[in-house]
């Protein structure tokens, strides 16, 4: 391929009317997007006509004369198509490797009803290359949709399958580009497990449901991440819990929406690192009546732009290392934002262990005082120089006998840009002794961490 030539869409067909619908969105989606398409069937898939290559041409000349008339089929939507006959390997396997070799940012296929044993049907196809395939892989159920977008009757509707995991943005990313070539009306849908979130967020529920805090902070969170790559501009975000399986659940929601087509990101696991990791994109590419795009979340492009910082969460406990952490968490925010400060305090003895309801409230009384004295302990760290600041501060203590998984949690309801906290420099035994916290949060927390290392002294 040569530089700064199109990268093109491969598509494979059986010449089956399914085939036939993943041909023309294929071509399609190449004549907006300027790109060749590669029309491509596997003949011979394991080499049974051997070294006979007489033979082989001969097999070959009718499937090559049927490729070429459903090409010329294709050119009617403006699209450049070159046909190639692939041989001697499995569907799935020549056709990745033609699209390696060609470069394509994109594989065309159809999917087709089987059974458990019609492995060579371009249906099993499309699940294999999903799995292998290091570009997206395009499932087509029909291509009246792309056809009328193309036509521009009307725009593409899109529901891409989110969560908080890193193989979403890949999906969000092509959904991007894929805008860029004509307008969709856009739903970012997430299906999360209440118990699971609110173990994450650290609060105590026994509901089936979504408990409003934890609705507020996923919408949250969801959101910022689809407005940063989509903007808000025909997007809509929903978040829903999970009743049974999420993959069957997002798919009823797709069906409402009347979408075109579902996007999902993909892990691509292979051999022992799917056990125990049901395939999600598996089961909508399965199950779901519209098209599926399976997006590898190797697929997306590293992000090269500047983080904009909004949001910092510094924990103390008071000691002079923890306090210094305080000032570097407002160094972050120049032009403004917020600071959110955190005491991680000891909770209470439980009430049932005190026996006496004399005891019960002999020793609330006190308890609260501590937490007063503890908040206003926090105020009083907040840097004059804030108060010249376009920001905010907030301040919270919270009761945990874990102070790393407090703060963990604390951030993710916060929705901390950064997690600001002081270390006591401790190292070798010492450290091994003592345990660090700031080494636990960097262990547990999926967001940055900026650990304040003591002053010299």
């Amino acid at each position: 391929m040569k530089p700064n030539e199109p990268t093109p869409i491969i598509c494979g067909t059986d010449f089956s009317e399914n085939a036939a619908h993943a041909a023309t969105a294929a071509a399609v989606l190449a004549a907006l997007s300027g790109k060749p398409l590669l029309l491509v069937h596997a003949a011979d898939e394991f080499n049974g006509r051997g070294d006979d290559q007489k033979n082989l041409k001969a097999f070959l000349r009718p499937v090559t004369k049927q490729l070429r008339t459903e090409a010329n089929r294709l050119k009617k939507t403006g699209a450049t198509v070159e046909i190639k006959v692939l041989t001697g390997q499995a569907a799935e396997l020549a056709i990745k490797e033609f699209g390696r070799e060609r470069a394509a940012s994109l594989t065309v296929v159809s999917s087709v009803s089987k059974t458990a044993f019609d492995r060579w049907t371009l249906g099993s196809v499309s699940e294999q290359l999903a799995q292998v395939d290091p570009v997206p892989t395009l499932v087509v159920r029909s291509a009246a949709p792309f056809e009328a977008w193309e036509r521009g009757e009307r725009p593409l509707k899109i529901f891409v399958a989110a969560d908080l995991a890193s193989v979403s943005e890949a999906a969000l990313q092509w959904v991007r580009d894929l805008r860029a070539l004509g307008p969709c009306d856009i739903v970012v849908a997430q299906v999360d497990r209440p118990q699971e979130e609110c173990e994450r967020l650290g609060i105590v529920t026994t509901a089936l449901k979504n408990p409003t805090t934890v609705q507020r902070v996923l919408e949250r969170d969801l959101r910022k991440r689809v407005h940063a790559l989509l903007g808000k501009e025909n997007v809509r975000i929903v978040v829903e819990p999970a009743r049974d399986r999420p993959d069957a659940r997002l798919i009823e929601l797709a069906v409402e929406a009347h979408t075109d087509m579902i996007v999902v990101g993909t892990h691509q696991r292979r051999g022992l690192g799917r056990v125990g990791h049901p395939s999600f994109s598996r089961g909508i590419l399965r199950h779901a009546p519209m098209s599926v795009a399976c997006v590898p979340a190797a697929f997306a492009p590293k992000s090269r732009h500047i983080p904009v910082i909004q949001r910092v969460l510094v924990a103390t406990d008071f000691s002079k290392f923890g306090d210094c952490a305080v000032p570097h968490a407002y160094s972050l925010l120049p032009a403004g934002g917020t600071v959110f400060l955190l005491h991680i305090s000891e909770p209470m003895p439980n009430p049932l262990a005190l026996n006496l309801n004399p005891k019960i409230e002999k020793a609330i009384k006190p308890h609260q005082t501590r937490l007063r004295k503890t908040s206003a302990r926090l105020l009083a760290l907040i840097p004059s120089e804030a108060a010249n600041r376009d920001g905010a501060s907030e301040i919270a203590v919270v009761e945990d006998t874990d102070p790393a998984r407090a703060i963990c949690q604390a951030a993710e309801r916060f929705g901390a840009d950064v997690i600001c906290i002081g270390s006591h420099g401790r190292s070798g035994l010492s450290a091994m002794v003592m345990g660090s916290v700031a080494q636990a949060v960097m262990a547990q927390s999926s967001r940055p961490v900026l650990v304040v290392r003591p002053p010299a002294e």
